[in-house]
């Protein structure tokens, strides 16, 4: 059992006459590994046995780049990535260094509060202890006041007597 394909080969460049080649693939099933095929190119030359290998080299076939363009390609993609990481790379610094600078602001302001925290400590100490002074002081004048109260009616008291004791 032959299979045949036609293949229209355009030409490479302008250069080559402008002509087309026409390829006829004749595959035949062989009992060993690999299929045997011959090509038939432009159908003049017949019987050339063709290794299945190079059935495949496509290098001159329009549409498809040759290797120097594969790599100019994937150069030209390479440097679109690398300006692509770049800019990002120029972002993430641009947000790091504003993130330092609200940091550098945070600690300015928690340093100022701190030093007014400890301001406000002191005044409450310093309030303490005066109350404390305070309460003691008022002690004493309750002390005085129960005595002066005391003092007050003991003396009515023995006026009282005195009284009663003359008339």
């Amino acid at each position: 059992m032959h299979i045949a394909h036609t293949v229209r080969v355009p030409p490479r460049r302008s250069a080559d006459n402008h002509q087309s080649k026409i390829l006829q693939l004749v595959t035949s099933p062989s009992p060993a590994w690999h299929v045997s095929t011959t090509v038939y190119p432009n159908s003049t030359q017949q019987d050339a046995p063709v290794d299945s290998l190079y059935i495949e080299d496509t290098d001159d076939w329009l549409g498809c780049p040759t290797p120097l363009e594969t790599c100019r390609q994937k150069l030209r993609l390479y440097e679109n990535e690398f300006e692509e990481l770049n800019r990002q790379l120029r972002e993430e610094r641009e947000r790091i260094f504003k993130l330092v600078e609200m940091n550098t602001e945070t600690n300015k302001d928690r340093d100022v509060l701190r030093k007014q925290l400890l301001a406000a400590q002191a005044d409450v100490n310093r309030l303490q202890s005066q109350t404390t002074v305070l309460t003691s002081d008022l002690r004493v004048l309750n002390d005085i006041k129960r005595q002066n109260v005391y003092l007050f009616e003991e003396n009515q008291r023995l006026l009282r007597e005195a009284r009663e004791r003359e008339s």
